[in-house]
């Protein structure tokens, strides 16, 4: 009789996925199945906070809902650095979790609290390929990387944003100025406050932002290739009535 292997079980809960220069850490669903995939959201990073609280932070939600969690080791800038590097080290870890876990493709999003809340609203709005949605606690726009924020009126370079804001702070005016152009650019913005930061750290409140973007991202997405598709019927009736002239 041959030998009887036993199958090594996939890995799940907080891990250390090895293999990078600086620590990268996965929240992996209990018992998740390979043969289907998975929504991921990656924690922007934020100054002086570690990966390590960053995934904590989100924890519950995912355990709730089968998500898988990633948080990078934080490469924050110096003061007055652009975030490229960080950027390049963000993407680079991303794409190879995507390769290696069962990630839908659709569903990534990108979530940021505070000084990540900003670089998330940076990241997202430079680099919309690379997320689904985005959900921002704190702050948005406004911040340090203002500068190097371009907004684009195609829809195709857009996602949608979750923005929560804590009531009175001077946050919303801040970027009052960065909502309206966004919104006149076509973005689809949602904006909400919350009374104390006590409330960010309640999960049903985790939850309203986490299934805001499940909906929003997909109805997105939608949208995006129905205007694409009226976008080439323009183009090949406009072919077709150049070369019967």
């Amino acid at each position: 009789m041959g030998e009887i292997v036993t199958p090594i079980p996939n890995p799940y809960g907080v891990i250390e996925v090895k293999g990078y220069k600086y620590p990268v850490y996965l929240y992996a669903p209990k018992d998740y199945k390979t043969d289907r995939t998975y929504s991921l959201i990656m924690m922007a990073p934020a100054e002086s906070v570690k990966a390590q609280e960053q995934i904590a932070y989100l924890t519950g939600l995912a355990q709730r809902r089968s998500v898988f969690i990633l948080s990078p080791h934080v490469l924050w800038p110096k003061p007055g650095d652009t975030p490229y590097e960080l950027d390049k080290w963000l993407f680079e870890v991303k794409r190879d979790i995507v390769e290696r876990f069962p990630i839908n493709r659709k569903r990534v999003y990108l979530f940021g609290k505070n000084s990540g809340a900003h670089y998330a609203a940076y990241l997202a709005t430079q680099h919309p390929q690379e997320f689904s949605a985005v959900a921002l606690f704190g702050e948005a726009w406004d911040g340090p990387f203002s500068q190097l924020i371009i907004p684009s009126s195609d829809p195709v370079k857009q996602v949608p944003f979750y923005i929560a804001l804590k009531t009175g702070s001077d946050a919303k005016a801040r970027n009052q100025a960065w909502f309206d152009r966004l919104q006149k650019k076509g973005y689809v913005l949602y904006l909400t406050e919350y009374p104390t930061e006590e409330t960010l750290n309640d999960l049903e409140f985790k939850k309203t932002a986490y299934e805001w973007l499940e909906e929003a991202s997909q109805s997105w997405i939608a949208e995006v290739a129905k205007r694409h598709q009226g976008w080439k019927g323009q183009l090949k009736k406009g072919f077709r009535e150049f070369f019967t002239v």
